[in-house]
């Protein structure tokens, strides 16, 4: 004999009114949802706004004034934002990127100031260049040994 399977379907009644109220609180979680992502992303840019694009609009700022050569303001400027910054970066890429910005100024500083005693007549500079690529560096010892040539023709 053969196997006969018999498939029954099954009808279920659901009020009008129920289901009006059923798909209605389904679109209000969904609504309640997606407002929920929505703050948690705002949440989020914030955030991030404040520990990536904040420093680097300091940063800016700061190497605008670099390429203006005003080094005398630009190392108050800098300890005040270096204070602030350094407090609000994590240990990253921005934290090296300052850390070179600062590693330049510190060394523009230095040649700033050997350009400014040789002005003032003190020709016993010493200039080390940091490497051989340093064109500065290398620059000012040329110069200083120059001056010190001169001197002792002198």
């Amino acid at each position: 004999m053969r196997d006969r399977r018999v498939w029954m379907l099954v009808s279920v009644f659901v009020p009008r009114a129920e289901e009006k109220r059923a798909r209605e609180k389904f679109l209000i979680t969904v609504g309640m949802i997606m407002l929920l992502f929505g703050v948690i992303t705002a949440a989020g840019s914030s955030f991030l706004s404040v520990i990536i694009v904040k420093p680097i609009i300091t940063l800016t700022k700061l190497l605008e004034q670099l390429t203006r050569g005003d080094i005398g303001s630009l190392a108050r400027q800098q300890s005040a934002a270096t204070d602030v910054t350094y407090s609000q970066r994590t240990q990253n890429e921005l934290a090296l990127l300052f850390r070179s910005f600062d590693l330049m100024v510190q060394y523009l500083r230095e040649m700033a100031t050997v350009a400014e005693n040789i002005s003032r007549g003190e020709i016993a500079q010493e200039v080390t260049p940091r490497s051989d690529n340093d064109g500065l560096g290398q620059a000012f010892a040329r110069m200083a040994t120059y001056l010190k040539q001169i001197a002792s023709v002198a």
